[in-house]
């Protein structure tokens, strides 16, 4: 009888262990965002992306950044005259 409690109790310990293992297989990959899908950080995002305000972006070759829009000049103004006459009523 003693035997029998040992080994039922062993059973259960290594059907216990067993379970827990395979539970945690660390080479298993977990799913990643592709590009333009969201995200919560770029751990997230799939090589070669990150994660840009809640979407998968590519990543950029070079940290320079761009150098925007430059605009064009505006129109020369006009001069104007000399008020040299008058009252100043208060």
């Amino acid at each position: 009888m003693k035997n029998s409690v040992i080994w039922s109790f062993l059973s259960v310990v290594a059907l216990g262990t067993s379970g827990l293992v395979a539970g945690c297989d660390s080479d298993e990959k977990l799913a990643r965002s592709a590009l333009g899908e969201s995200c919560d950080n770029t751990a997230s995002c799939e090589d070669g992306l990150k994660c840009v305000d809640g979407t998968c972006v590519q990543k950029s070759s070079s940290n320079t950044g761009g150098s925007g829009n430059t605009g064009e000049g505006g129109e020369p103004g006009t001069s104007g005259s000399l008020n040299t006459g008058g009252t100043t009523t208060v």
